[in-house]
């Protein structure tokens, strides 16, 4: 009998490598790749893939986010540290809403939501 190697995606959306870097989706992987764009002309900076942030409260350990990207935006001054996530509203889950609320009372601004 014939099984799947691949798991097929909860959301039904195709990962993508790019230049060694995994993105969960088509949309994650042309996000990025504008992203690199902005890098090169010098409109943001700091690109990063896949950052991790601790959500911790009162000392205790929660969880973790896992940002698609993050960057500093040069179109403010001083230059602003934006935290990037690819959404669908499949992918808003009540999870991801969560972690959004508690990112926000600990790191003090809202995750940038790019909309599929």
């Amino acid at each position: 009998e014939y099984h799947r190697l691949t798991k097929r995606s909860k959301y039904g959306n195709r990962p993508q490598t790019i230049d060694g870097y995994h993105h969960d989706s088509k949309a994650e992987a042309r996000r990025w790749r504008e992203l690199e764009q902005l890098q090169r002309s010098g409109t943001i900076s700091q690109l990063t893939h896949h950052p991790r942030y601790k959500i911790t409260i009162n000392g205790q350990h929660i969880c973790v986010y896992e940002a698609d990207s993050s960057y500093l935006d040069h179109a403010y001054a001083p230059a602003k540290l934006t935290v990037e996530d690819v959404k669908s509203v499949a992918t808003r889950t009540p999870l991801y809403l969560l972690k959004a609320k508690l990112f926000r009372a600990i790191y003090g601004f809202d995750i940038t939501e790019v909309m599929t």
